[in-house]
């Protein structure tokens, strides 16, 4: 592996040149958007450090993306509510009994390595202290999978439903398998007569935030853009954003929603039912003491925890995202509306009460404006 190599002494925003020739700007290296995904192989300019945090030339890009701060200038953010017209609705829950099944309690904490929530092939952890969702419920919910040759699905994400055509999820699972159907109005993904009619859609387009970058954890988003548009019924419609006020809503110390199927099995069992659960929003300063202490917590957030991450958990444990679960939303509730807050990212183990989960924060400005302008203008 090639070292850094220490070309010049620049500051952060210093103007710099990089290794083929083009202008760039002095970053710390978790803030610079454009380095290429082998950059340990490959290097880039080196202009100093900033206390234990190399900066490096970051490319300057030729059309800044929303909320990219590489120019060192505030940018102008839309944030306010899109134009959607007077049908449009979004965070009305459609809840349906479920006649033949009780809320039964989940599976105690797990401890375990760092983990992003996809799940491995063999995994066995679903939502941690949560219970069977009622069915319908939560009508944003999607699946994100592939079809096997034997002609079997497998589910490895979730995400949810933004408006008739896009699904919000998390940028890492584009990383490791590459989703090729998003299935809408599902419960019970192993039961086709559970009362659930779910449809099933090709993805057009896949669209990571500019500036997530693998292996850290910042901006994990990504959108899906749908090959068809969703016909918006009862059982089948979107999350609300927060724009606007909602944006500024200081939810720490509330209480909000982790929705998701998990994985397929509980202790051997088969399970394919929607899970929910509620956790409790920490102040992210919080949560980013507690990660500190681990061994790749400056490979995963090389800048610290910031605003673009939300974190929420249980103070006595037990309660959790976990692998499978990716992508899928944190919620909460406003006057009868349900908005979207987070998509489920990263933690450690699941249901510590020492790690609570991490989400990217669905109300950074930043991360708004790019939704806005990608999934409610004209892409």
């Amino acid at each position: 592996m090639k070292d850094f190599t220490f070309d010049n002494t620049n500051g952060i925003g210093s103007t710099c040149t990089t290794r083929d020739g083009q202008q760039g700007r002095c970053l710390e290296i978790g803030k610079c958007s454009r380095l290429p995904s082998n950059f340990l192989a490959n290097p880039p300019t080196h202009c100093g450090f900033s206390g234990f945090f190399p900066i490096v030339c970051c490319p300057i890009p030729t059309d800044p993306v929303v909320g990219d701060s590489g120019s060192g200038a505030v940018p102008l953010l839309d944030i306010g509510p899109p134009n959607v017209g007077s049908t449009f609705f979004c965070g009305r829950s459609a809840r349906k009994p479920i006649s033949d099944l009780g809320r039964k309690k989940r599976r105690s904490p797990v401890e375990g390595p760092p983990v992003e929530r996809v799940p491995p092939k063999d995994s066995d952890f679903p939502i941690i202290g949560g219970f069977e969702s009622l069915r319908n419920a939560w009508p944003w919910m999607a699946l994100l999978g592939i079809k096997e040759a034997n002609g079997k699905y497998n589910w490895f994400c979730a995400g949810a439903l933004i408006n008739d055509q896009w699904i919000l999820t998390a940028a890492h699972c584009l990383d490791n398998m590459t989703p090729e159907i998003v299935r809408l109005g599902e419960h019970d993904y192993n039961d086709d007569r559970d009362e659930a009619p779910h449809k099933d859609f090709a993805i057009e387009r896949q669209i990571p935030y500019p500036n997530y970058t693998f292996p850290m954890a910042y901006h994990d988003l990504a959108l899906l853009k749908l090959a068809e548009k969703v016909i918006l019924q009862k059982y089948i419609s979107p999350i609300c954003l927060p724009w606007g006020p909602e944006s500024r809503k200081n939810l720490v110390g509330r209480k909000v929603k982790i929705t998701g199927w998990g994985d397929t099995k509980d202790f051997g069992n088969p399970r394919s039912k929607l899970q929910e659960v509620d956790v409790t929003v920490f102040e992210t300063s919080e949560c980013e003491v507690k990660y500190s202490k681990l061994r790749e917590f400056r490979l995963t957030w090389a800048n610290g925890m910031g605003e673009e991450t939300t974190c929420a958990g249980d103070r006595n444990g037990g309660r959790d995202a976990c692998q499978g679960d990716s992508g899928g939303p944190s919620i909460y509730q406003a006057k009868e509306i349900w908005f979207m807050n987070g998509v489920v990212s990263k933690g450690y183990g699941c249901g510590s009460r020492l790690y609570p989960g991490v989400y990217a924060n669905v109300q950074y400005p930043p991360h708004l404006s790019w939704i806005k302008k990608v999934a409610f203008g004209n892409s």
